[in-house]
């Protein structure tokens, strides 16, 4: 066997130390078995070696942490990545090895990695087990280059770099409409005019530097650990140039001398680079999605429950929504009852797929069967093949069943292509709630349901009034609805709106109606209800008169007249018996008309 080649054909690094003879640093055995040391070291070995046997057993040991680092600051799973030992890596990472590229130990074992494969098994690990839960939105852009999203992303652009033999870097299979909104010059070139406007595929210059093309590629899909911080970086600032990505050159102007510096400054800078990303996206979104909108006005006195509006969109508005600078491949419906219209817009799957109702239809057999696009090969790699993508290629999709106004729509847009909403009317927060729920988009829910809340501040009984000329909806509509939606904030926010304002809604003969009637409902949403099963409601109504007026000692923070001494009960006594006793008694009169509704309605909770 030839010097730094194993047996797999994976080259083994040199690294500048022996470790089968190496002292750990004090801090890094300080407590530690001597054969826990020795096992851990052996570990260390095999990973650079890729011994697999040794790793799987190795690593099933009690007590072994394979997340601790040696004194270089090296884990096996970086190891394992530097020696370009694919196999070692899915293991380690099977049997619990971390790579989080929010620490540095992450961004080093990704930056490090041998071979590309290595690098976007980290990559793709890293967003699956951690990006996923808390940058949603950078997320799901570098999820479109992966191989396992290709049918949701519907890639139609293909650059290809002549007389490679490396697969990685051969061709690069693109979102026209990306490119578009994230460089000038990618959208001089691609949109009307421009000399890639009827390409599928791109042949680039044989003299082009793949690899730093591929670290632009990885840029513009937010997969910021690509960015090169050593090496030849001629080629990739010379693209950043071309492309004129101003931000990337601002950023790398800045970028300190040594490595760990640049690191460090890279990840500080990471969260400013997905804000540039957003505000080109949300300039796209309005200079070429919204902006290429077409409205269709419907007949008179139609019947909206029976307007399909998938099937009155004429071949020219068809084809010039097709043919705009947005490069759309769904065209999305919304039908508009104020204004008596269905309005248009030119959109993607690779956004809609933010979407997990879109994206189980999407990837349904019934959407893939009936909606077929012309598709080219590129060594080995399939692409929408855009110049010859035809009307009947492009489906037209309702916005949703919930949604009967224009605006909704759009900010159902703004959020799925920006992750940000401009702002949520008051009079259409509850629509937007039921088309997000209805659609699967749980972040935006949230966002509705706390624009809702916020209507509601003080929880006084002027604020429960206005609702129904704020949303449309009183406070026990917007209890049902809440239930309706499975939104919790939405429900207990206005459960403890009627909590507080008990007496007034008893005294108002409607009000007291409607609170009875929610009762009611409340109790028939559990199943084979028993006599003396709990209410929600009422255990939720109890629970704010509770804490409004601290009756019990396990309330850190209080609301209303609570507020105004300490929450234990003897310091109430002593400080102020008089305003105490008149809490308490305020406290039993609101427990008596909880009471009282139940006995009207003959339930006990």
């Amino acid at each position: 066997m030839s010097p730094g080649i194993d047996n797999n054909d994976n080259v083994v690094v040199n690294l500048p130390m022996d470790f089968v003879n190496i002292s750990h640093s004090e801090p890094s055995v300080n407590n530690e078995d001597f054969e826990l040391k020795k096992e851990y070291e052996q570990l260390l070995l095999a990973c650079r070696t890729g011994d697999a046997d040794a790793v799987d057993s190795l690593t099933l040991i009690p007590n072994l942490d394979i997340n601790r680092v040696d004194e270089w600051n090296y884990t096996p799973l970086i190891l394992a990545s530097l020696c370009g030992h694919l196999h070692i890596v899915k293991l380690l990472l099977s049997r619990g090895a971390v790579c989080d590229r929010d620490t540095y130990e992450g961004v080093r074992c990704i930056y490090g990695a041998l071979n590309d494969e290595i690098r976007n098994l980290l990559l793709s690990y890293d967003i699956t087990k951690k990006v996923d839960d808390n940058q949603p939105f950078s997320a799901h852009i570098s999820k479109l280059l992966l191989v396992v999203f290709s049918s949701l992303s519907a890639r139609d652009l293909a650059f290809v770099f002549p007389g490679l033999v490396d697969p990685a870097h051969r061709v690069f299979v693109v979102n026209r409409f990306l490119l578009a909104a994230r460089s000038r010059y990618f959208n001089s070139m691609l949109t009307a005019g421009g000399e890639w406007m009827a390409k599928s595929v791109v042949v680039m210059s044989e003299k082009a530097d793949a690899a730093a093309f591929a670290s632009i590629i990885d840029y513009i899909y937010l997969r910021l650990d690509s960015i090169p911080i050593s090496g030849a970086l001629s080629g990739f600032r010379s693209f950043a140039e071309q492309f004129e990505l101003k931000e990337l050159l601002e950023v790398m102007d800045e970028l300190p001398s040594s490595q760990k510096g640049k690191l460090q400054m890279l990840k500080k800078q990471q969260s400013d680079l997905v804000e540039v990303a957003r505000n080109e996206l949300m300039v796209f979104l309005k200079e070429n999605v919204l902006a290429s909108k077409c409205e269709v006005v419907l007949e008179e006195d139609v019947d909206f429950e029976d307007v399909d509006a998938t099937t009155l969109l004429d071949t020219k508005i068809h084809t010039k929504l097709l043919q705009s600078n947005a490069f759309a491949d769904i065209i999305m419906s919304s039908i508009d009852v104020d204004s008596g219209s269905v309005v248009y817009y030119p959109v993607h799957r690779a956004v809609l797929s933010r979407s997990d109702y879109y994206t189980t239809m999407f990837k349904s057999e019934m959407f893939t069967n009936s909606h077929e696009v012309p598709v080219v090969m590129v060594r080995d790699q399939e692409l929408v093949d855009r110049p010859n993508v035809e009307i009947e290629h492009v489906p037209v999709l309702q916005a949703s069943v919930n949604t009967t106004n224009w605006q909704v729509t759009e900010i159902i847009l703004e959020f799925l292509y920006y992750d940000n909403v401009q702002h949520i009317p008051s009079n259409l927060s509850v629509e937007l709630l039921f088309a997000a729920d209805e659609l699967w988009i749980h972040r935006l829910k949230m966002l509705t349901a706390l624009s809702i809340t916020s209507l509601v501040l003080t929880f006084d009984y002027e604020s429960l009034l206005a609702l129904p000329d704020s949303t449309g909806y009183d406070v026990c509509d917007l209890v049902e609805i809440s239930w309706q939606t499975r939104c919790d904030r939405l429900e207990q926010h206005m459960t403890k709106l009627i909590a507080h304002n008990l007496e007034e809604i008893c005294s108002h003969d409607n009000l007291r109606e409607r609170l009875s009637g929610l009762i009611r409902k409340s109790a028939e949403r559990i199943r084979e209800r028993q006599e003396t099963d709990t209410i929600e409601l009422v255990d939720d109504i109890r629970f704010y008169l509770a804490k409004k007026y601290a009756v019990h000692n396990d309330f850190a923070e209080l609301d209303g007249v609570a507020a105004t001494w300490s929450a234990t009960r003897e310091e109430n006594v002593r400080g102020d018996n008089n305003i105490y006793l008149a809490a308490m008694k305020d406290y039993d009169e609101d427990v008596l008309l909880v009471e009282t509704l139940l006995e009207e309605l003959a339930l006990e909770a």
